[in-house]
């Protein structure tokens, strides 16, 4: 995940931020509203109670008849449902980033370095599901411990001509106390070869 903050005006009428889920599967999708479906179940006061669901899926949210995949906030005591982005997925692509504003559930910039726990589940339309799950994962907005810095993009972002490099280096910012980030993942854009759109980087135990 990575959390990037925002003015007042950009999400609402407060300062807030922007929260990335990223994923990158074993094979590629076609298009991200089939076969696959990501969620990120969010406990955002860690009550042990479920308060949202993060998830990409047709504009339609229930069908296919749209066409364009978006982000949806799942507010799960009122089942009111919303979304701000599209969901950011080339065609044939293995990378699928689901992005949000902190007030599609229920935060802003007061809740900066607020952990929350996150499950994250996979879901496939043609099969069924949930499938694969990873629990147990604690974040916190702008609380990320791994930050990229590239030498000629910014900080978590880059972009290179083809042919061209750059020189990466990682900070370590020392944040993360629940010992859950244990380095970071680069996605690559359009154009890379199968199983090599993304590289984990372990950092730490």
């Amino acid at each position: 995940y990575s959390t990037f903050p925002v003015p007042a005006g950009f999400c609402s009428d407060v300062d807030s931020f922007v929260m990335a889920f990223a994923v990158n599967t074993w094979e590629r999708q076609t298009h991200a509203n089939a076969p696959a479906s990501f969620w990120f179940v969010l406990d955002t006061d860690q009550d042990g109670t479920d308060d949202y669901i993060v998830i990409n899926r047709d504009l339609t949210f229930s069908g296919l008849d749209d066409g364009r995949n978006v982000t949806w906030s799942v507010n799960l005591g009122t089942g009111d449902a919303e979304a701000f982005f599209f969901t950011d997925h080339q065609t044939n692509s293995a990378n699928t980033v689901l992005l949000i504003c902190g007030e599609q559930v229920g935060l802003n910039a007061t809740n900066f370095g607020q952990p929350l726990d996150v499950t994250a589940i996979a879901e496939d339309s043609y099969f069924g599901g949930p499938g694969d799950e990873i629990g147990g994962i604690t974040i916190a907005p702008l609380g990320e411990r791994f930050l990229a810095d590239f030498a000629a993009g910014e900080i978590g972002l880059t972009v290179l001509e083809p042919g061209a490099s750059d020189t990466m280096s990682v900070i370590d910012t020392g944040s993360d106390t629940n010992n859950t980030e244990t380095g970071i993942l680069l996605l690559y854009r359009g154009g890379s070869r199968a199983n090599n759109e993304a590289r984990a980087i372990v950092l730490a135990n």
